[in-house]
């Protein structure tokens, strides 16, 4: 889950060096594995592919390089998140179909994926009909049969583009519940795509919703995401919430035999294994060199063939130190100390006639570190992904800078629960306050 283009492996953090194409081989490997004993094997993709490195970040509809390598992936079933559906030019104060889920369609990564591209809540605004498919049921080679759904939050911040349908509604609309009616029946389990928190109380309310049509003995498997972590609950006797972290930190396993009748329960079992190529290998039961197959070759040479023809690995700058995105502001190994003292006044904040210019930046606009030496294209967008969009405001006086910086620093806000106010406030501000 949570890819955020991040498929090459990390050149920085020896440790997460898999890439996608060893991902690919691990899922050949285990349904290698599953034939022998004759089990079956699915693979999935819960949503957010772009927005975290130069795969993404250097193409104008954030999602170009990504279809071509994504499609080499012998996916069952995909989820849409909310990062393919922000509006590009300015979050959304420039109107139009501008986010990368048109670019997803016009390339027709949608379509190639033949109705296992999921979207039970999420519709195009113009024709109020599904993204992608709502639902998909998914056969294995051995015969099992996968009801899946595909789930986004309650998102209120998407692009024109579409329409976000809230989910307890979807759950209880027609056709959910005729999906249910119709394939429940003849279906093994249920696995419910959820781009949102493995605690979300969404989750439970589409278990709920599962429940009352299909009843309570139906093993439903949630694959959570959205929140960057890893994590899992048991939903009830026949049902589990699993979230894999992010960014290929993580290859996230999960396992249940069908329930045996007189059971009380389902025993569900999950694994969080490091996105390593000897830990995946051990998981595949292979040595490290002996993980690679032709399916997972051709995905890293196909990897190697794009970074080579965008230079992502082309040198542009030297950093002196490591700036460390999380870093206390007052460190002199902040990122964001950095950014606001040195990047901004040089870049955005040269005075004109005298008068001093001030800025505010959330922080979550920066998401990785500068490390130490060659600094590459690929490190630029890695360190800042988004698009950087300044709205100017001119003659403020300064009791309403005043009162705004007051209430960055105290007031609400959606990411502050999530960062230590001792080391990184929500906002940094830069500028003279006079």
């Amino acid at each position: 889950t949570d890819l955020h283009s991040w498929l090459s492996g990390r050149r920085h953090d020896p440790h997460l060096n898999a890439t996608l194409g060893h991902a690919v081989s691990l899922v050949e490997r285990l349904k290698e594995a599953g034939r022998r004993s004759r089990k079956d094997v699915f693979f999935f993709d819960n949503g957010d592919v772009n927005d975290g490195t130069g795969l993404s970040g250097i193409a104008q509809d954030h999602v170009g390089p990504i279809v071509s390598l994504m499609a080499l992936a012998p996916y069952d079933a995909l989820n849409i998140g909310n990062h393919e559906l922000y509006q590009l030019n300015a979050n959304g104060l420039v109107t139009g179909e501008a986010c990368p889920i048109t670019g997803l369609r016009d390339a027709g990564y949608i379509d190639r994926w033949g109705g296992r591209y999921l979207t039970s809540n999420v519709v195009w605004a113009r024709t109020g009909e599904p993204v992608g498919s709502r639902y998909r049921v998914v056969r294995g080679e051995f015969g099992t049969r996968l009801l899946v759904f595909g789930f986004l939050y309650n998102m209120e911040d998407h692009c024109d583009a579409v329409e976000v349908q809230d989910v307890e509604a979807t759950v209880g609309s027609s056709w959910f519940r005729g999906a249910l009616q119709r394939h429940a029946s003849a279906t093994d389990a249920i696995v419910v795509l959820a781009h949102m928190d493995y605690r979300d109380e969404l989750i439970d309310a589409i278990v709920r919703g599962i429940r009352a049509v299909a009843g309570g003995r139906m093993p439903v498997q949630v694959v959570a995401g959205h929140s960057h972590i890893r994590g899992w609950r048991r939903l009830d006797g026949f049902a589990s919430a699993h979230e894999a972290g992010c960014k290929l930190d993580t290859v996230g396993l999960v396992s249940f035999d069908l329930p045996a009748p007189g059971r009380a329960s389902v025993d569900f079992a999950h694994a969080d294994v490091d996105g390593n190529t000897a830990r995946l290998a051990e998981a595949a039961g292979f040595d490290e060199a002996g993980l690679l197959e032709p399916a997972g070759s051709a995905v890293n040479a196909a990897l190697s063939s794009v970074r080579r023809e965008m230079r992502l690995d082309a040198a542009v700058g030297c950093s002196d130190r490591r700036y460390r995105t999380w870093a206390p502001l007052g460190d002199k190994d902040s990122l964001w100390g950095f950014y606001a003292h040195k990047v901004l006044p040089r870049a955005l904040l040269e005075p004109r006639d005298g008068r001093p210019r001030w800025a505010v930046v959330k922080t979550s606009a920066l998401s990785y570190d500068i490390y130490e030496g060659p600094f590459t294209i690929d490190d630029a967008y890695t360190t800042s992904p988004f698009g950087n969009f300044w709205f100017s405001l001119e003659d403020l006086p300064g009791e309403t800078l005043q009162a705004l910086y007051d209430y960055l620093l105290t007031g609400p806000g959606p990411g502050q629960a999530s960062v230590p106010q001792d080391r990184l406030p929500e906002y940094v501000a830069t500028g003279p306050l006079q």
